[in-house]
């Protein structure tokens, strides 16, 4: 028996040289595609319609059981899906939202409530992030300063490079 004791310390010293070998994992690109207005339902019955969407689908990570606020508008929603909290907290109450319509409970360094891509930029300052979208209104929900490019239509701005375009 006490020709083992003196043996466990030089062992579970191996273990713990062998844990510091391993490079921690590079992080993997993420892309958050959303479609305002599109039908989990829909899409349920009819996949094979949108052959596109069913491979990125099949080839990442999605699901089909998020739920809208109610009554359902698009602002709200989407103020709710960037940083994941319900309106109570993030303060957007309206359909047609240009600011939050109730003092969020906590604001961030870019004067928002915290969502993902101030928390990406917290954590990750050198990682690349784009917010591209469509409807005006978007510009409103996010953490406008923390992305790296920013793209609504034919506006694009680059910080990175000093690049700016802007319509």
């Amino acid at each position: 028996m006490k020709k083992i004791f003196p043996l466990f310390p030089i062992i579970l010293a191996l273990f713990s040289f062998h844990s510091c070998e391993k490079e921690p994992e590079k992080p993997q690109p993420v892309v958050m595609i959303g479609a305002d207005g599109f039908s989990a339902e829909v899409y349920a019955r009819h996949k094979d319609e949108f052959p596109h969407i069913k491979a990125l689908v099949e080839s990442g990570s999605s699901t089909l059981e998020l739920r809208s606020v109610l009554p359902s508008s698009s602002a709200v929603n989407w103020a709710s899906m960037l940083p994941g909290s319900p309106p109570e907290l993030h303060g957007f109450t309206l359909a047609t939202s240009k600011a939050p319509e109730v003092a969020p409970r906590i604001l961030n360094q870019y004067g928002k409530y915290p969502g993902i891509y101030g928390i990406r930029r917290e954590q990750r300052p050198e990682a690349v992030s784009g917010y591209f979208y469509e409807w005006g209104g978007m510009g409103v929900l996010y953490d406008k300063g923390s992305e790296t490019a920013a793209l609504h239509g034919d506006a694009l701005k680059i910080k990175e490079e000093g690049i700016k375009f802007i319509t």
